[in-house]
């Protein structure tokens, strides 16, 4: 029987560097991710069909994800830094350590195109950031298992 893993023991990387290039570090300040998953689509209607018939186009996807501020450090720093300056960041979102035989996950170059501040009142000052594959970058996004 197969046993579910919960995303707790989901791990989060970074490498400024660019995806696969330097070394992924992991960022453990991270909460919640959603990686969205979709694909573009294009209506087909005409009279051969009482349905709208639909093609699907290229695929698109955004990872989401909420970090916990941790002032001075070298992970939220590259984030940041890549968020004022415009420049591309790998990121890996993996269920187990990139390194682990059998790890899954996306990996991209990345753009961060939201870096939203919270601070509730009574809770800890968090960002929501987005991040969106980089034009800039030829490491295409893709969902990747390590092997040995």
């Amino acid at each position: 029987m197969a046993v579910s893993q919960i995303g707790l023991d989901a791990v989060f990387h970074t490498d400024d560097q660019g995806a696969g290039v330097g070394t992924w570090a992991v960022v453990d300040f991270v909460g919640d991710v959603t990686i969205n998953q979709t694909r573009n689509t294009v209506a087909r209607k005409d009279r051969m069909s009482d349905f709208e018939l639909m093609h699907v186009g290229q695929q698109v996807v955004s990872v989401d994800a909420t970090l916990t501020f941790e002032a001075g450090d070298t992970n939220y720093e590259e984030i940041r830094d890549a968020y004022t300056g415009g420049t591309d960041i790998g990121i890996a979102v993996m269920h187990t350590a990139v390194a682990t035989v059998g790890s899954e996950g996306l990996q991209m170059d990345a753009k961060v195109s939201n870096f939203t501040r919270n601070e509730a009142l009574e809770g800890v000052i968090a960002f929501d950031v987005t991040f969106i594959p980089s034009a800039e970058s030829t490491f295409t996004p893709t969902y990747t298992e390590t092997s040995a």
